[in-house]
């Protein structure tokens, strides 16, 4: 998923990574859809000494 928000910097596009379920009737319709995507990790790369700890973790992974 990618937004914008101005309280974030209207220029900076945020990102979260995620996936979506769907399932599907026999005729090829859309049954159900369902997206998840970890906040988590938009919310706490934000927080100033928490964030820059995730950061580096993340780079070394």
């Amino acid at each position: 998923m990618q937004f914008q928000h101005a309280r974030f910097g209207v220029s900076e596009t945020l990102e979260l990574r995620g996936v979506s379920q769907l399932r599907f009737l026999k005729d090829s319709r859309v049954n159900y859809h369902c997206d998840y995507f970890d906040m988590g990790e938009f919310i706490y790369e934000r927080v100033p000494v928490l964030g820059s700890a995730i950061r580096a973790i993340k780079h070394r992974l």
